[in-house]
């Protein structure tokens, strides 16, 4: 069996091997036998690449159309495997089933492996160092003397097509495919914004309501991110720095407040950033060691704020609550870290007017920083962390 595209005919420099391969690929594909497929087109590619050592020996001429055919081959398998994952994976968040949720996230971890996708490193350690939070800042994100505030709120259409048209005009996005649903609360996360395909992506939120108003902004942000991103075919892109991910949803989050929310307000979004604080101090102090004695750390000066605020029992609690001591340095950044570092670069991206579309198209292949200078943006200005302490007084008193 040959191909019916003449562009693609075998030619004198590749051996009916790698054809044959390839063929197998295409009708594994037609089969929608995507596991068998992605095992073929290792095999297929194998045989290209020891054709090619043929080809060149013999002819001294490589012939890309195989390798053409191959990388198309690979996009699809990829992108198949995951959309069909990721629906399953929002089945199971709408209806608890916490097993089924997890052994989804597994799948795709696996997935990306065998295609040789790694988890992107953000290379910022040494910058994540430099943060430090004074003990008023600690204390006036942490909400002390704070207002009463009402946040829990049941979602309604005017909400949502708000919230919808405020970040389409932000990003440029049109997000009309993207839908909500209602949950039971299944792990940490109050909502979640969920990837679904290349535009039918879903944000859960807890069937009891939800807290802020800029909440369904942010997760909005990033099925902004989902989008834009998938539109591009480039399985690469499926892939991207959590950092860079979560500044996306935050920059969204934060313009909102800028334009509508209040000083306590724009003061409750800014708490999220101590979980992640906490942690960066923790992986500094223990000397990149977590299986050290939390208690024989805590008295250290860079808790010092934190410990003003909450005492040394909280913060032993919260601790041992989050397993800090039993997990990887590389754990502990990609959970905690990263995630939330994302709110001070984010706040650095308002203050210097840099657009978010562009931090949207970041590549995930190299540092957060050389991507950031990649699509025009100074790294490092938007990784600086330290000046956070004002960076965050200007945000709440909406003088960023």
């Amino acid at each position: 069996m040959q191909f019916h595209d003449r562009r693609l005919a075998p030619t004198p420099a590749i051996s009916h091997c790698a054809v044959n391969h390839c063929n197998k690929v295409k009708m594994a594909l037609l089969a929608s036998d995507m596991p068998g497929a992605a095992a073929k087109v290792q095999a297929c590619e194998a045989a290209w690449t020891i054709d090619q050592g043929r080809s060149a020996a013999a002819h001294g001429l490589p012939c890309p159309l195989i390798r053409t055919r191959l990388a198309l081959l690979r996009m699809r398998i990829v992108c198949e495997q995951l959309f069909e994952l990721e629906k399953q994976a929002i089945a199971a968040r709408e209806s608890g089933n916490t097993q089924a949720i997890h052994a989804s996230q597994i799948a795709s971890t696996n997935l990306w492996l065998s295609f040789g996708f790694g988890v992107a490193r953000s290379g910022l350690g040494n910058r994540v160092e430099q943060a430090r939070l004074t003990t008023s800042v600690v204390s006036r994100v942490a909400g002390r003397g704070m207002s009463s505030m009402e946040f829990s709120k049941s979602l309604s259409a005017e909400d949502y097509d708000f919230s919808r048209s405020f970040v389409e005009r932000l990003t440029g996005q049109n997000l009309s495919r993207v839908s909500f649903a209602q949950a039971p609360r299944v792990d940490s996360a109050e909502a979640m914004a969920m990837a679904c395909g290349r535009k039918d992506h879903v944000i859960v939120l807890p069937a009891g309501g939800y807290k802020a108003p800029d909440l369904l902004i942010h997760e909005l942000g990033h099925t902004a991110e989902f989008t834009v991103r998938r539109a591009t075919g480039d399985p690469k892109m499926l892939r991207t720095h959590r950092i860079l991910s979560e500044t996306v949803a935050y920059y969204c989050q934060f313009s909102y407040l800028r334009q509508h929310g209040t000083a306590d307000q724009r003061q409750f979004a800014l708490a999220a950033f101590l979980p992640g604080y906490l942690a960066a101090q923790f992986i500094h102090v223990s000397g990149k060691k977590p299986n050290a004695q939390a208690k024989a750390m805590i008295g250290h000066p860079r808790f010092g704020a934190l410990i003003e605020e909450y005492g040394p029992e909280c913060l032993l609690q919260h601790i041992e609550s989050n397993r800090l001591t039993s997990l990887t340095t590389d754990e502990i950044t990609h959970a905690y870290v990263e995630p939330l570092f994302s709110i001070p670069v984010a706040l650095n991206l308002l203050q210097r007017g840099d657009p978010v579309q562009r931090v949207m198209m970041a590549s995930a292949d190299v540092s957060v920083i050389s991507a950031l200078q990649a699509v025009g943006i100074n790294g490092l200005a938007s990784t600086d962390f330290r000046r956070i302490s004002g960076l965050f007084n200007d945000f709440i008193d909406d003088t960023l």
